[in-house]
């Protein structure tokens, strides 16, 4: 498990499906709309053209440039009056400029990051609408299953509850063994048919944390 304490202890939860039933869509779509990765992933593409776009623009903008050195000689002469002469000192200078004419290129670059920077909230858009429809859906799905859930809950309790009275009428002698086969067949059914809804339930709410930026939640 990539764990580096290859030593460490773990306990194993019970098996049961365990369903959080207080996940409010409102909040779900607030933090969706600030944790969700597609979304975090189409507003930073988005930033980034922003940014090429001011980059581009910056161009035209006077600049000021900034040079300095500084310089060391020392020569010997065997044949001269000065034996030996050293030079040294800084030099440095001021550039200003200003970009005046480059063949329109500046003015092409401008508007093909305008349409690029137009694509990408136009995308960024795409991408919340998909998310919304798609948090929507699972939550729906969501709140259907813990109706089902409710319902099969009451389900189970009444086939238990009808199976206390098969084994009562059974050992009186009132039901026979293959009638009391088909109440035991009905609890089996309900229990089943409860856990498949519980399953179904577990995973729509896994994907409501998934989509919403919240999954490490379930890993708590």
């Amino acid at each position: 498990m990539a764990l580096e304490d290859l030593g460490r202890t773990f306990v194993s939860q019970d098996t049961s499906i365990e369903i959080s039933n207080d996940l409010l869509y409102e909040k779900l779509l607030e933090e969706t709309l600030l944790r969700n990765t597609s979304l975090l992933i189409a507003n930073a593409n988005k930033t980034i053209s922003e940014f090429d776009r001011k980059l581009i623009a910056s161009r035209t903008y006077p600049y000021l440039n900034l040079s300095s050195g500084y310089s060391y000689s020392y020569n010997t002469y065997s044949s001269s009056t000065t034996r030996n002469q050293l030079t040294n000192g800084m030099n440095y200078g001021l550039t200003l400029g200003l970009n005046i004419f480059d063949g329109f290129n500046q003015r092409r670059s401008l508007q093909n990051s305008d349409i690029e920077l137009m694509n990408k909230e136009i995308r960024y858009q795409e991408v919340e609408q998909g998310v919304k429809a798609d948090l929507l859906t699972i939550y729906s799905a969501y709140s259907n299953y813990l109706r089902l859930v409710a319902l099969e809950e009451q389900n189970l309790s009444t086939a238990t509850e009808n199976l206390a009275i098969a084994m009562e009428r059974y050992r009186l002698g009132n039901l026979s063994g293959l009638d009391l086969r088909e109440v035991q067949m009905s609890l089996l059914e309900a229990r089943e048919s409860l856990l498949s809804v519980k399953y179904q339930a577990k995973l729509a709410e896994i994907s409501l944390l998934l989509i919403s930026g919240r999954i490490m939640e379930y890993y708590q």
